[in-house]
């Protein structure tokens, strides 16, 4: 009986394709393997996701290329997770296929990882560190979690009260029943000092995940972790995927972080969402962290689909820092470069004592743009709608969007005037301006341009750890899971950056930023300060942020969302529109629209250009749709579904020639 397999590839095309299984290939072939076949004129790597009997109508099959696995490469857990992360994200089964793969999976990875394993490091249960009470009853309610084998938790602790040492206690928990666990941290910048506190106690059991590794050290940890050697798993969004057997603990931290949800390429996914939806189906206890929960996570738990857990104090002997807010609008005159007059002052005390201190500033580069000073001209991006930023170090404009970059010019590109004007600032400038106030001062600046080579990230922090800088300036990686107990004062040099960005989360951006950063003070025994520089002072987010408030904040910004019907309230559906040319993109998300309306039922907010217009060449236009939260997921992307039918047979011309994305939230 002829026997075929349905084979997923990675490409935005939905559904499966059909190839005959040559005879006697039957035997050595299985779902999870990838294949090789040819896709129109060329070879393409595939997986199999089923073997049947089941012969396709209407065309031709052709045969399997090669096999190129000797066992799956995906488990059949992860086929489902596979299954559910396209259907969630609107993407191919093939383009998350992709996503779960190392990219330096070579066909011979499997046999490469059948090596004899090296002895581990031991586990040592007695490098945990005592528990608190407050840590003592989250960690309890954990472990009789991880006896039923299911739950899921958000674990609200201000910062620096220990949230890591209760994943520590709670993931040594899981792994003394024998099964494994993934820890996802939002940035791999924390990667490294998360690391070091696991392996304290761990040892080599931990494995690590990041877009970081080389292909060939992606494609063995990948397969250690395939094989069992390699059992507990720290990572960034991507580690959702990690082919851990008997998952037993999943832990977020720092839930609430905006890099957990993949924007580009697809598949657009939440790594929350699909990190619940594993647990779900494996039986396992679903844990996650902030001093800061997103309100979607917090409307969750308080309509019990997640168990809230506080820790509400720092340990005896570490209080949270005085915050001081400063009007910038009364500092015009007692400026000292970027630092108004009482930051310089806190600074230089700190450093007299000497103590660290670290200065947040949310932009980088030298200038946030060029100007001419003649005909008002902006240097842009000749493929977005952005202007270039001046990078000082190596004296040239680039784009923070799309790469683009290019020499400092020497004249105005519109009306030739010599010279052009810096305006705006950021993290370089800053830089320069310390070290002209405090010219005995080590300073480290840190932040996407000064960490981009390989290791940068966790040599940085090594050596401010170990004090051989004074003051750490950076964007917002300085902000997040950095622990250095002599750090005393902590200042954001422009509050307000967050704000400048069109969305009704900015407030909610902003308290975190603010939170999470003044966290990084006085977390040892030695008091801290925080300055916040601000032209709003009486914002709510950073009135309640300079009180340590969440609660406060959490009420005020859930009654506007409620009235305005935003998430958690309503769930939204983003559609978005790209092409060459910008009549054409609009008229298609017009046409859109319509049948959006007469499908009814939700709200229909735009179309509308995108925040950045034009990116990497391509006219950017966004449709959302405020959907209740009473629908269920299947009633969502059936109305969905509909929507596109009803566009299709609009058979709108040009359609073609624009892509439409499709992301969720909320």
């Amino acid at each position: 009986m002829p026997l075929f397999a349905d084979i997923a590839l990675p490409v935005p095309r939905p559904g499966i394709f059909t190839y005959a299984v040559p005879e006697g290939w039957a035997e050595g072939l299985a779902p999870g393997m990838r294949v090789e076949v040819r896709m129109g004129s060329r070879l393409a790597v595939g997986l199999v996701l089923r073997l049947h009997d089941d012969a396709p109508e209407g065309y031709a099959v052709k045969p399997l290329g090669s096999i190129l696995d000797e066992e799956p490469v995906l488990t059949p857990e992860l086929l489902d997770l596979a299954h559910w992360t396209a259907k969630a994200a609107f993407a191919s089964v093939g383009e998350v296929v992709q996503a779960m793969l190392p990219a330096g999976l070579k066909p011979d990875a499997e046999r490469r990882g059948s090596r004899k394993p090296p002895p581990p490091m031991p586990v040592d249960p007695t490098r945990m560190h005592a528990l608190h009470p407050a840590q003592a009853a989250a960690f309890e309610a954990v472990r009789q979690a991880l006896d039923q084998g299911e739950g899921a938790f958000l674990l609200f602790g201000v910062t620096g009260s220990g949230k890591t040492e209760v994943y520590i206690r709670a993931l040594y928990e899981a792994w003394t029943r024998g099964k494994s666990g993934i820890v996802l941290v939002p940035e791999i910048a924390l990667t490294p000092q998360t690391v070091r506190r696991f392996r304290t106690v761990f040892g080599d059991q931990i494995a690590v995940l990041h877009s970081r590794l080389t292909g060939r050290e992606r494609a063995d940890t990948w397969a250690d972790i395939r094989h069992g050697r390699k059992t507990l798993v720290i990572g960034a969004r991507s580690a959702v995927f990690a082919p851990v057997a008997d998952l037993g603990l999943l832990i977020i931290d720092e839930e609430h972080d905006a890099s957990y949800r993949q924007e580009d390429p697809s598949p657009r996914y939440d790594a929350r969402d699909v990190a619940r939806r594993r647990c779900a189906t494996a039986g396992a206890v679903y844990l996650a962290g902030s001093a800061t929960p997103s309100l979607i996570s917090l409307h969750q738990a308080a309509h019990g689909a997640l168990r809230l857990l506080r820790l509400p104090d720092r340990p005896e002997g570490s209080e949270l820092p005085e915050v001081r807010i400063l009007d910038l609008k009364s500092y015009k005159k007692a400026m000292r470069g970027p630092l108004a007059v009482p930051v310089f002052l806190a600074v230089e005390a700190a450093l007299d004592r000497g103590e660290q201190a670290i200065l947040l500033y949310n932009r980088r580069g030298y200038s946030r743009y060029l100007q001419c000073g003649d005909c008002g001209h902006r240097v842009e991006c000749p493929d977005c709608s952005v202007t270039l930023t001046y990078h000082r170090p190596s004296d040239s404009l680039r784009c923070h969007y799309c790469g683009h970059h290019e020499r400092r010019p020497l004249r105005c590109p519109s009306c030739d005037a010599p010279g052009l004007l810096d305006m705006g600032s950021g993290t370089q400038k800053v830089e320069a301006e310390l070290e002209e106030l405090f010219p005995k001062a080590r300073i480290l600046r840190m932040d996407r341009d000064s960490t981009a080579t390989r290791g940068a990230h966790d040599q940085m922090l090594t050596a401010f750890g170990n004090r051989e800088y004074d003051i750490l300036v950076g964007t917002q990686l300085v902000s997040k899971g950095l622990d250095f107990p002599e750090v005393t004062v902590v200042a954001v040099v422009h509050a307000d950056t967050e704000l400048a960005f069109p969305s009704y989360r900015s407030g909610e951006r902003l308290f975190q930023l603010l939170t999470q950063v003044a966290g990084r003070s006085g977390r040892a025994a030695k008091p801290g300060t925080v300055f916040l520089q601000t032209w709003q002072p009486d914002h709510p987010a950073i009135q309640t942020a300079a009180r340590h408030d969440f609660e406060a904040f959490a009420r005020a910004e859930m009654g506007g969302r409620k009235r305005l019907d935003w998430p958690p309230y309503s769930r939204l559906v983003t559609f978005e529109f790209k092409g060459r040319d910008d009549a054409t993109v609009m008229r298609i998300a017009e046409r859109f629209a319509a049948a959006a309306e007469a499908e009814g039922g939700s709200p229909v907010l735009g179309p509308s250009p995108s925040t950045v217009h034009r990116m990497q060449r391509d006219w950017r236009w966004e449709l959302v749709l405020k959907t209740p939260v009473a629908w269920d997921e299947a009633e969502r992307e059936a109305r969905i579904e509909r929507i596109l039918y009803q566009f299709k047979q609009m058979k709108e011309p040009g359609a073609g020639s624009v892509r439409i994305n499709i992301r969720t939230q909320g």
